[in-house]
């Protein structure tokens, strides 16, 4: 307490008298006067106004933050609900990951069945490419033989032949006259 207060309700070393609250209170001679003791309580009754002012803004804004409080046991309510949700929607994330697990291998198995048959199409079709070019390649090199061999049967039958033939003829001739003669 400060020192009017231990004055104005008394102090360990005794009660205060009529005369010295007159003085506290009215500056010493009863009311008349208006000293300095009266100012300065009420410089203090001002503060003290203007604190409680203060303390009333505090007050109104703490009392309105307090309807967002919780409890202890609202918050451990709100803790089981996100444990809760939180176990539901893990069970439901890892079911969805099972279903798309499935969904994946199955999309992978005919995604490989499709690109077999697609990669025995395409054997199908170079092969039969591949044969067709072989066929005319061969048809080409055959075609060739031929006019090879038509070119040689007409030297070997136009040419060859009968030059073998008269060279023969003209050996025979000379091996009879040399025996003969």
């Amino acid at each position: 307490m400060g020192n009017v207060a231990r004055n104005l309700f008394g102090n360990s070393a005794g009660s205060v008298s009529h005369s010295e609250r007159d003085v506290l209170y009215h500056g010493g001679d009863g009311g008349s006067s208006g000293g300095g003791m009266s100012d300065k309580l009420e410089r203090r009754i001002e503060r003290l106004e203007g604190d409680l002012s203060l303390t009333r803004n505090d007050l109104a804004t703490l009392a309105e933050r307090t309807t967002n409080l919780s409890t202890k046991a609202d918050v451990g309510e709100v803790k089981g609900e996100l444990k809760a949700d939180i176990a539901h929607l893990k069970g439901d994330l890892e079911c969805d990951i099972a279903n798309l697990k499935g969904e994946l291998k199955s999309d992978t198995a005919n995604l490989k069945e499709q690109l077999k048959s697609d990669i025995n199409s395409l054997k199908g079709e170079l092969t039969e490419a591949m044969d067709k070019r072989f066929d005319k390649i061969m048809d080409e090199m055959n075609r060739r033989f031929d006019k090879v061999d038509d070119n040689t049967k007409w030297r070997w039958s136009g040419i060859i032949v009968p030059v073998c033939t008269t060279i023969f003829t003209a050996a025979v001739a000379v091996f009879v006259a040399k025996f003969v003669g």
